[in-house]
């Protein structure tokens, strides 16, 4: 297996209105992960797993869990991929803050 991260795929995203993260594509990745972390004036909204098959058209919610609070962080781990296309994303509720997210895959390794 190799691990590839990005520090940045989700750099100062503002908690003032909803934030979308660029695609991914998984189609040859077996596990990911996200960690999100924010600060700010009590945001409220969902973090969210999003998946696609269609290269990033139509998306549907994988996961959903809630943000509120100053601050605070939270780690997502999706195994066994079985679509082509993620990204995470938060739909904003109320409040401002700051959100930063990094991905990481696992894939394995090419002999």
């Amino acid at each position: 297996m190799k691990y590839f991260g990005d520090d940045n795929y989700i750099a100062a995203g503002d908690m003032s209105g909803n934030v979308i993260g660029p695609t991914l594509d998984v189609r040859e990745t077996k596990t990911q992960s996200f960690v999100a972390t924010w600060t700010g004036t009590t945001p409220v909204g969902f973090l969210n797993v999003e998946v696609s098959n269609d290269g990033g058209t139509t998306w549907a919610e994988l996961s959903s869990d809630a943000v509120a609070g100053d601050t605070g962080s939270l780690a997502k781990t999706v195994g066994d991929i079985g679509w082509g296309f993620t990204r995470m994303s938060f739909i904003r509720t109320s409040g401002v803050g700051t959100l930063e997210v990094n991905s990481g895959i696992k894939v394995d390794d090419i002999r």
